[in-house]
């Protein structure tokens, strides 16, 4: 999915113009850094009576490229980005386009694909072995030398290693830039597989008269199928990882949770083939269902993540459980069950092998439950100073939803009507279709 695709909701589009607030720019300047794709220049302008006339700003506006210096300029453009302090500012962001394979070289793959498929009947034409049939005391291969055949032999080889090879290009062409080293390593130990396998087969084919022409060209036919259906497969599976991140984001940013748990039933066929996988999809469903209010949804994915091998085994995966379990039950008010799996929590930690580092962020957040929990059964005043604190750090618009949630059901019990009701009002205005937002309206109504 393209950068414009990713960020449709939040851009404004002028004519041909794709523009974006300072907020947006940001994050679209971060995906450009996780595709990596060099910034060119930001164009500042102001828009008027409805988006209906735009006016440049060139005061408020960088170009990158007059340096001559290829970079990135993420972190220059993000500096410069947050310098502006007009809000009525909008911002065009020009940025490298996405490289795509040259046609010729395309038409020059498929070329030399066609070029095999030709040899190969040729050669065992020449053979009069086609697809099992006997060979004739009339064949053609009487009257040619037999090192021609051997000859159009390695041409076939040749030829399915450049088209292998040209498959390859093509991959690494469109694949996302941002993709981990370990995938980038599976890739290339894939591509390095098929044209090993290949070069074997020609040295089956070229040197060992035992082994029939027509098994080998089958196995060969079949293991570029096999090739051709792990390209798509893993097409696939990409393509739909990238939505799950699109739609996380989108729950992140715009507290949208339905979507979210739209895609994962969708990607659920590839997530739960390994019990990898169905932990991955568990964790992600808990924390769906606990955002949208499906509480008892959420609790059928934790009883059956919890009997998860993986989960048994690796303590990173216990941690991750049991913060998401203490999120659940904090949000759905069953504090008992959530102060249980604080000092199952706890009791991990202690015997648990890891960075002294991960201890303390653990321990911190294990501290800040129990002050939250202190907090709604009778410490208001603790609890409030504890949730402004961090609203001021918070970023993320869920987070700060959650946050203002809580802040307006503590000042309801301390009979601050005002004050939660704009609180409550901001949740409903920025919470989406999540369960903040529908408790929101239900208290202001």
């Amino acid at each position: 999915m393209s950068i414009e695709e990713k960020f449709e909701k939040v851009a404004i589009k002028h004519n041909k113009i794709i523009l974006y607030h300072s907020k947006d720019v940001i994050k679209v300047i971060e995906e450009c850094r996780c595709q990596n794709r060099n910034i060119y220049g930001i164009d500042a302008f102001k828009l008027y009576e409805n988006n209906a006339k735009i006016q440049p700003f060139m005061e408020y506006s960088i170009d990158f490229s007059i340096d001559g210096v290829i970079g990135g300029y993420w972190d220059e453009s993000i500096e410069f980005i947050k310098g502006q302090t007009d809000e009525e500012l909008v911002f065009e962001i020009v940025y490298e386009q996405q490289k795509t394979l040259n046609a010729k070289k395309k038409i020059v793959i498929g070329a030399i694909f066609v070029i095999a498929i030709l040899m190969i009947f040729l050669y065992f034409g020449l053979h009069g072995t086609i697809w099992g049939i006997s060979k004739s005391e009339n064949s053609t291969s009487e009257y040619l030398d037999e090192w021609i055949i051997q000859l159009i032999g390695l041409i076939i080889i040749f030829a399915i290693v450049i088209f292998a090879f040209g498959i390859s290009v093509i991959r690494k062409k469109k694949a996302d830039k941002k993709l981990d080293e370990d995938t980038r390593q599976r890739n290339k130990k894939v591509n390095r597989y098929f044209i090993v396998w290949i070069i074997i087969f020609a040295i089956l084919v070229n040197i060992n008269e035992d082994v029939a022409e027509y098994y080998i060209i089958c196995s060969i036919s079949l293991l570029i199928l096999f090739y051709v259906l792990i390209l798509f497969v893993a097409r696939v599976i990409n393509k739909n990882g990238d939505r799950v991140k699109i739609e996380h984001e989108n729950l992140m940013n715009y507290c949208d949770a339905l979507s979210f748990i739209r895609i994962l039933k969708i990607m659920r066929v590839i997530f739960c083939w390994h019990p990898k996988g169905r932990y991955g999809y568990g964790e992600l469903l808990i924390y769906a269902y606990t955002h949208l209010g499906e509480f008892e949804k959420a609790k059928i994915h934790l009883k059956i993540l919890k009997n998860n091998r993986v989960v048994k085994k690796d303590v990173v995966n216990k941690i991750a459980l049991y913060a998401l379990a203490i999120e659940l039950f904090l949000t759905c008010e069953e504090f008992e069950n959530a102060k249980n799996e604080l000092q199952n929590f706890e009791e991990l930690l202690n015997v648990s092998e890891i960075s002294q580092h991960e201890k303390e962020n653990n321990l911190c957040y294990i501290q800040w439950c129990k002050r939250k929990i202190d907090g709604f059964e009778g410490k208001y005043s603790d609890l409030e100073l504890l949730l402004l604190d961090k609203i001021k750090t918070t970023e993320i618009n869920l987070m700060m939803v959650v946050l203002k949630y809580d802040l307006a059901k503590v000042y309801l019990k301390m009979n601050r009507k005002e004050e939660a009701m704009e609180l409550l009002d901001y949740v409903l205005k920025n919470g989406g279709n999540t369960y903040y937002a529908k408790e929101s309206k239900k208290l202001i109504f």
